[in-house]
C-alpha cells in the first residue's frame, strides 16, 4: 500500500511539472503574440518594454527576432517599409555603398548620437550575437547561428539581419561619407569631407602610395590630401579606431550573412551579383595590399568590434588600407 501511495504521489508530481511546462510555454507564446500585435500597430515602446521584461530565451530564434524588431521599430524601421521604399536603391558594382547611403533612414542620420542609429545598432547586435561567438576567433557568424537555431531559425534571423545591416551600412556611409540624398559621397550636409578618412594623417608611406594608386576608383576622394570625416578623427588627427572598426565589422558581417543565405534576386536588387562584386574586391584586396604590404588576413574576417580594436591598436594603417579599398571604392557615386 505504501508503495502505491508513493507511486501515485510521484505521478501527480510529474503531471504537475508537465503542466507547469505547458503553461510556461503557452504564456511565452501569448507574450510573443502581444509583442507582434504592438509591432504591427507601430507601438514600439510597448513592444520593446514587453521584450525587455522577458527572461532571455536562449536558442529561441523568435525571441531574438522580436527583440531586434522592437529595437528597429524604435528607429522607424519595418521590413514592409524596407521592401516598399529602400530595396530598389540597392545596386551592384562600384556604387553598392552609395546606393545604401541614399536610404531614407540613412539620410536622416546627421549626428553621431542619433537615436535611430543607436536603436539600429542595438537591433543588429541582438541578432549578430544571438548565436554566440566563436571560441577561438571570438567572432560571431552566420554559421554559428545555424548551429544554435537550426537551419530554419537561423534563416529567419539572418534574413532580418541582412536587411538591418543594409540599413546600418547605409547610415555609416551617409554620415561618415557625407552623402547626399542621391548617395553622392562628399555632397551631403553633415560635413565638408569627400573621403571617409584623411589617409595622409596616418603617416604611412605605403598607405599613401596605395591610396594614390587606386584614386581613380574612389570617386571624388582622389588622393591622400582629401579631407576625411571629423567624426573619425581624434584631436591629434589619429583615427578613432573603435568607430572605424565598427564600420569594418558592420560590412564584414553583411558579407558573411550574404555568403550564407540562399538569396537569389530580391525585388530589383540582384544580391547574387552584389555578393560576387564584393567577393571580387575581397580577392583583389587579399592578393594586392594584404600580400604586398604584409597586412593581416583578419581585416576581411573580423566581425567583432572589440576584437578588431584589440588586433589593430598600434597598426591603424591596416584599417586605412581596408577603408580605402572597400568604403571609398564601393561608395564611388
Amino acid at each position: 500500500m505504501n508503495k502505491l501511495i508513493v507511486l501515485a504521489t510521484y505521478l501527480l508530481f510529474l503531471l504537475s511539472v508537465s503542466s507547469c511546462g505547458v503553461d510556461d510555454e503557452l504564456e511565452l507564446q501569448r507574450d510573443y503574440l502581444y509583442v507582434e500585435d504592438h509591432l504591427t500597430s507601430g507601438n514600439c515602446d510597448k513592444a520593446l518594454s514587453a521584450m525587455l521584461s522577458m527572461k532571455e530565451q536562449s536558442g529561441d530564434a523568435t525571441y531574438y527576432k522580436l527583440l531586434a524588431s522592437s529595437y528597429a521599430c524604435k528607429a522607424g524601421f519595418t521590413v514592409t517599409g524596407f521592401f516598399a521604399n529602400e530595396i530598389i536603391k540597392i545596386v551592384a558594382g562600384a556604387e553598392i555603398l552609395s546606393g545604401l547611403s541614399s536610404f531614407t533612414i540613412a539620410q536622416e542620420m546627421t549626428n553621431i548620437d542619433s537615436l535611430d542609429y543607436y536603436y539600429i545598432t542595438k537591433a543588429v547586435d541582438t541578432l549578430v550575437y544571438s548565436g554566440g561567438v566563436g571560441p577561438v576567433t571570438k567572432n560571431p557568424s552566420a554559421t554559428l547561428r545555424i548551429q544554435t537555431f537550426g537551419s530554419y531559425g537561423a534563416a529567419d534571423i539572418n534574413s532580418l539581419l541582412m536587411y538591418l545591416l543594409f540599413v546600418k551600412n547605409g547610415m555609416n556611409m551617409a554620415f561618415y561619407g557625407n552623402s547626399d540624398a542621391t548617395g553622392a559621397k562628399g555632397a551631403g550636409t553633415v560635413g565638408t569631407n569627400v573621403c571617409l578618412y584623411q589617409y595622409a594623417d596616418m603617416g604611412d608611406a605605403d598607405l599613401d602610395s596605395y591610396v594614390s594608386s587606386i584614386s581613380g576608383s574612389m570617386g571624388v576622394c582622389d588622393d591622400t590630401a582629401d579631407e576625411g570625416s571629423a567624426e573619425l578623427k581624434n584631436g591629434d588627427g589619429s583615427i578613432k579606431l573603435d568607430r572605424a572598426c565598427g564600420l569594418m565589422t558592420d560590412f564584414n558581417n553583411l558579407i558573411d550573412v550574404l555568403s550564407n543565405l540562399t538569396i537569389g534576386n530580391v525585388s530589383d536588387a540582384d544580391l547574387v551579383t552584389l555578393l560576387s562584386d564584393v567577393s571580387t574586391i575581397q580577392d583583389a584586396f587579399t592578393a594586392g595590399p594584404v600580400a604586398t604590404y604584409g597586412l593581416s588576413n583578419n581585416l576581411i574576417t573580423v566581425k567583432n568590434t572589440d576584437e578588431c580594436v584589440t588586433e589593430f591598436t598600434g597598426s591603424e594603417e591596416q584599417v586605412g588600407f581596408y577603408m580605402a579599398s572597400f568604403f571609398e571604392t564601393l561608395h564611388s557615386r
